[in-house]
């Protein structure tokens, strides 16, 4: 049987948004089923998180006749739902092989996971009333220091890329634990505890992970000349970050490369005919090296040190000092031509 009532969010007892509840009630059908059909459309259908995010926005919350505040709240609980996700996945791990790391590495990310989806997803679905206009104003004027914090600091990344903005990270922090003791003196701090965690959350991960947020955002290919005796840098934030090295050694100098990749991945190409020296280092990923390593390592923490000479020919080869740092994602070595382990 389906209602005749225009469509309505929930805003009680919803685990994101509202949107299949509201559906379900339109239909008269079952929530937990239309939850499921949405979580498959969303997750199998190009863009569908977008389109979710939408009906977000146009849906209005029950008991109002127009999107408001409470459409903020919903969009930017889909927001966060899927940047931990991005976060979560960051790194190419593979479940099907070994998973090593530190145990503090495994604890504290883990329970950063779970905490986060416990405390996003049982928020309002333990809410038994629909939340009034002025509670989710109240909630999105709250989340709007740590939101403003973000922003700026993401659009510092972007703009200075010449900067170790990870070293500022922890002022976010700071920002968002000021507001939330503020907002405890004037008896208005539930509103604030959400933001201000989560804050606080991303800034430990900043910071545990090592990232060095350098070099702006996006995607870069580096194919430098012969080494002329100056080492090469190349930084990224947040992309990949793609080394053409092929044509580095032939003038027969020994050169120096240094990357890092924050989140991210870093994919280098060494020529057929020279000896490398690599230290590689990723806080959570894989390190997948060509001949410098009997396979993939993945997990927390992984670091690799090893070098390499050509199976054929003498020492006279020039020598690459490798030099990369991930703080999450990977790290891809090729090239080479016929390399054996210097240890082999």
């Amino acid at each position: 049987m389906v209602t005749h009532g225009r469509l309505r969010r929930r805003t009680e007892q919803r685990l994101v948004a509202g949107v299949a509840g509201g559906i379900a009630d339109r239909l008269n059908a079952s929530v937990g089923f239309v939850r499921v059909v949405l979580g498959l459309a969303v997750m199998l259908v190009p863009w569908g998180h977008v389109a979710y995010g939408a009906a977000t926005l146009a849906i209005p919350a029950r008991g109002s006749d127009r999107p408001g505040w409470d459409s903020i709240i919903g969009v930017a609980r889909i927001a966060v739902l899927f940047a931990v996700l991005i976060l979560a996945l960051a790194g190419g791990i593979t479940v099907s092989s070994p998973f090593d790391g530190p145990l503090g590495w495994w604890l504290a990310y883990c329970g950063l996971l779970v905490a986060g989806a416990v405390a996003l997803l049982a928020a309002d679905y333990l809410r038994n009333h629909p939340r009034t206009r002025a509670e989710a104003r109240t909630v999105v004027l709250a989340a709007l220091p740590a939101a403003a914090c973000g922003a700026v600091f993401g659009a510092a990344v972007t703009l200075v890329p010449d900067i170790r903005w990870e070293r500022v990270a922890p002022a976010i922090a700071l920002v968002a634990s000021a507001s939330l003791l503020l907002a405890a003196r004037r008896g208005r701090a539930a509103a604030f505890v959400g933001p201000a965690m989560l804050s606080i959350a991303i800034a430990g991960l900043v910071v545990a992970a090592d990232m060095r947020l350098q070099g702006g955002v996006g995607d870069k290919h580096v194919t430098p000349g012969p080494a002329d005796g100056a080492p090469i840098v190349a930084r990224r934030a947040v992309g990949d970050l793609h080394l053409d090295l092929r044509r580095l050694t032939r003038g027969g100098r020994n050169a120096a490369v240094e990357a890092s990749v924050g989140v991210g991945s870093i994919q280098v190409e060494l020529p057929p005919r020279s000896r490398v020296v690599v230290d590689a280092r990723v806080a959570k990923g894989q390190i997948d090296a060509y001949a410098l390593a009997e396979s993939t390592m993945q997990g927390f923490d992984r670091h690799l040190t090893s070098s390499a000479h050509p199976r054929r020919g003498g020492p006279g080869f020039p020598i690459i000092r490798l030099d990369t740092r991930v703080g999450l994602g990977t790290i891809r070595i090729s090239g080479g031509g016929d390399l054996v382990r210097d240890d082999l």
